[in-house]
């Protein structure tokens, strides 16, 4: 039995906030789709929630170290849906701010183009990865499609990946879908 108070809770949601890992919440039932929401994992593994849909919302390397081992991990979790968002520290994967903080050195170009290949491999598929990049997809994993718009991007700060210009705040946010229920962002 839990002692998890959800946070927020009505008859069609319910969010927890704080909770331990042996006195977890009991999933709802059929019908509901239990979402485990992390971020700013910096290359850590960490004990992980059992649920329907894992979302990863940015930072799950460190300045590129530990990209390759962290997807990897995120790949190998047992969530039957896993959502993944870059954040300002995988600026490996933003053409922008890679190409401003490595110019034109051919070998890390041929990295980058690898790590971005590893997003999409047949690993990532069969893992039922999908990583979202300023871009839309629906899933599902208990019968209520959902349609969902992750973004990595975020206000200028500094020489962080992903960051747009305020003139270009309306350019960047007028693509999401007005029908997205759930809208993941750094």
């Amino acid at each position: 039995m839990s002692s998890a108070t959800p946070a927020l809770a009505s008859s069609a949601y319910r969010v927890y906030t704080k909770y331990t890992l042996d006195s977890l919440p009991s999933h709802p039932g059929k019908g509901w789709t239990r979402f485990v929401c992390l971020s700013d994992t910096h290359r850590k593994t960490i004990p992980m929630v059992d649920g329907d849909i894992l979302i990863h919302a940015g930072d799950f390397s460190s300045f590129t170290t530990g990209f390759r081992d962290s997807l990897r991990w995120i790949k190998e979790l047992n969530h039957p849906c896993k959502l993944l968002i870059a954040g300002n520290h995988e600026y490996n994967l933003d053409s922008r701010c890679f190409d401003y903080l490595n110019a034109r050195n051919p070998e890390v170009r041929a990295e980058l183009a690898e790590d971005r290949r590893l997003l999409r491999d047949d690993f990532a598929k069969e893992a039922n990865l999908n990583y979202l990049e300023a871009e839309s997809t629906t899933v599902s994993t208990s019968g209520k499609p959902w349609a969902v718009y992750g973004s990595p991007y975020t206000p200028e700060y500094g020489t962080m990946g992903f960051y747009y210009r305020p003139h270009e705040a309306d350019d960047t946010w007028a693509p999401v879908p007005r029908h997205t229920e759930i809208l993941c962002v750094i």
